[in-house]
């Protein structure tokens, strides 16, 4: 089985729940991180995983299912704590994309450290004075300045995720839509309705309208709550809105 890369990990997992867990449990969880691809896709078998995290079948098993179960006391709420999901030849790690884009910032930030430091490191040993300075440091300033503004501005834009990862985002949320009536209208409202990449925000959302919808038959359709962005309106207030458009109109329909 070939490794597809390597994945780093956050000082943070030594603060989370999953460090609470057995041993077995987190060498299963942190060799599945290392065989991930660039979709959060392990592809392994039990047998195949237990032997790369020196676990024995039995320990394999038993800390998937901890990986695999809810955690009420994860810091994350998406997919309810759960960290993956079975899939056809492995698994999926369910938070890849979160910590993808996460390692995609902090990689940014150390390149422009870095740059910092060298470009520092070139001025102290330099015999010139300040205003001596070659042109070529003074553009490189500027360039980290402007490199570094660049990265800011792109980290507080939403970042789409790859499509396989997407495909399976909109799967998840279908799974908990309430009412399966026409996926495929769904799948087009998701994709034209800048859903990717904001399944946690979806779910929370949807968690919030499903205590609205008492009567099956005021749930509507997926394309619709999608395609007319209604999960990001709070449901309350959308309600009274509907409640004071059907009172004007109402007032408008009198002679």
């Amino acid at each position: 089985m070939a490794i597809q890369g390597y994945t780093k990990l956050f000082s943070s997992i030594v603060t989370s729940t999953i460090w609470t867990e057995s041993n077995e449990t987190r060498l299963v969880w942190i060799t599945m991180l290392a065989l991930s691809d660039k979709d959060g896709v392990v592809p392994a078998s039990v047998p195949g995983l237990a032997n790369l995290a020196r676990v024995s079948l039995e320990e394999c098993e038993q800390a998937l299912g901890v990986l695999a179960g809810p955690d009420k006391y994860s810091r994350t709420t998406e997919f309810e704590g759960r960290r993956i999901e079975k899939i056809d030849g492995g698994w999926r790690l369910l938070n890849h994309g979160k910590y993808r884009r996460m390692l995609s910032t902090e990689e940014r930030r150390e390149y422009l450290a870095t740059k910092q430091r060298e470009y520092r490191s070139r001025v102290k040993q330099s015999s010139t004075s300040v205003t001596d300075v070659s042109d070529t440091d003074t553009r490189l300033t500027h360039t980290d300045a402007d490199t570094e503004a660049e990265a800011d501005s792109k980290e507080k834009q939403h970042i789409k995720p790859p499509a396989s990862l997407a495909a399976s985002e909109f799967r998840l949320f279908w799974d908990k839509y309430p009412k399966k009536i026409g996926e495929q209208r769904a799948r087009e409202a998701w994709k034209k309705s800048g859903c990717e990449g904001r399944l946690g925000e979806i779910l929370a959302s949807l968690k919030d309208w499903q205590k609205t919808w008492a009567d099956p038959q005021f749930i509507p359709n997926a394309s619709r709550w999608l395609g007319e962005g209604l999960w990001r309106e709070n449901p309350h207030v959308h309600a009274k809105k509907e409640s004071l458009h059907e009172q004007l109109e109402n007032l408008g329909a009198k002679p």
